[in-house]
């Protein structure tokens, strides 16, 4: 048994259909505007171009560590 406020609510949107359609038709082209190509990365392999600021893992710890202390220090 409906109650009277659920099926006035249901009549209360006249394009309810006109909307679910709007729905699946932007979701579609959402996913279609995906690009598919897919970049498999593996560990510790760097897959993109050249990278200027690019740095060993020695001068990043470096410059890591030069950020700790200054941070720890100023207070």
């Amino acid at each position: 048994m409906m109650q009277r406020g659920t099926e006035q609510s249901r009549r209360s949107v006249p394009g309810r259909p006109l909307l679910l359609a709007g729905a699946l038709v932007l979701s579609g082209g959402l996913l279609t505007a995906c690009s598919g190509e897919v970049t498999y990365y593996e560990p510790g392999v760097y897959k993109g171009g050249e990278d200027e600021l690019k740095e060993s893992a020695e001068e990043r710890a470096e410059a890591l560590r030069e950020r700790a202390l200054q941070a720890h220090t100023d207070r």
